[in-house]
């Protein structure tokens, strides 16, 4: 399993941590555990970026 932590709080890299169950994911048998601890930063990042793109109407 992974998770992505609150970067506000302690414990991200603690062997054991008490998290919400929403945060968790299971891993696909076929992605690495080093890929997955790769993942989270730049695909939170991605999503921070998409956010702040500005909905605009097309005509």
């Amino acid at each position: 399993m992974a998770y992505h932590a609150s970067l506000n709080r302690h414990g991200s890299f603690a062997e054991c941590t008490v998290l919400n169950a929403e945060r968790v994911m299971m891993l696909p048998d076929s992605l690495s555990f080093e890929l997955a601890a790769a993942l989270p930063c730049p695909m939170l990042t991605a999503w921070q970026a998409s956010e702040k793109i500005p909905l605009t109407s097309h005509r």
